[in-house]
């Protein structure tokens, strides 16, 4: 509870500081291969089972403050699809034919984030920049395919069908991105959960996820 008091006081801060700066807001999409990092508490020297990954996209809402000519500060909010993969093989009793199952898990989020960015090169074309940030997640509602006897009996998917996830989570971002002009900007980016959206006495879970991004400037027309 703290920490979502801390970011929202943030955002007010922030949006009450910029007030008289120039600044830009739009359309922000993302397509991203999630997945989700699990260990077992009790057995430490497992170490750590990455899931395999699922695509999935996002579409928001996205605000920009110019902060002074090397550093902008960005705040969006958008819907995301997170989650994993699972392939299983199903054989047949009696027979040597079997088939191979796919389960998409997914869990859907309403993300609230900012970031610094910082501006390599300055009156140019092309502006590339490294950014950094902060979000929270909230969890709007999740479905595990897999959750079909006899699948759903094996460690870990046992635990993550027997014990729900965490409405809030937390996330820092890291990316890189190029304003191609002064309506696009592509970027690629980082997220990675701070703390883990399921936290039981035998798994810890997390989720981490790739994204190409881009942002669509909608100021000249809606502004």
């Amino acid at each position: 509870m703290k920490k979502s008091l801390g970011i929202c006081f943030l955002f007010v801060s922030v949006s009450l500081f910029g007030q008289n700066k120039p600044s830009s807001f739009g359309i922000i999409t993302n397509y991203n291969f999630a997945t989700t990092l699990d260990k077992n508490p009790q057995r430490p020297q497992d170490g750590t089972e990455q899931q395999q990954s699922r695509s999935g996209i996002g579409i928001g809402i996205y605000h920009r403050l110019e902060l002074n000519k090397r550093f902008d500060l960005e705040s969006s909010l958008s819907y995301q699809t997170k989650g994993f993969n699972t392939n299983q093989q199903f054989a047949y009793l009696g027979t040597d034919e079997y088939d191979n199952i796919n389960f998409d898990n997914i869990y859907r989020y309403l993300d609230l984030n900012s970031n610094i960015q910082f501006k390599i090169l300055k009156n140019r074309k092309f502006i590339p920049k490294v950014y950094a940030g902060l979000g929270v997640g909230y969890l709007l509602s999740y479905k595990l395919n897999i959750d079909v006897l006899p699948f759903n009996t094996d460690y870990p998917i046992s635990e993550y069908v027997s014990n729900k996830p965490n409405l809030f989570s937390f996330f820092y971002t890291a990316g890189v991105q190029i304003d191609v002009n002064n309506k696009f900007t592509l970027g690629f980016e980082l997220k990675n959960e701070i703390g883990n959206f399921i936290n039981s006495g035998t798994m810890k879970a997390k989720h981490w996820i790739w994204s190409f991004k881009m942002c669509y400037n909608l100021s000249d027309i809606l502004g």
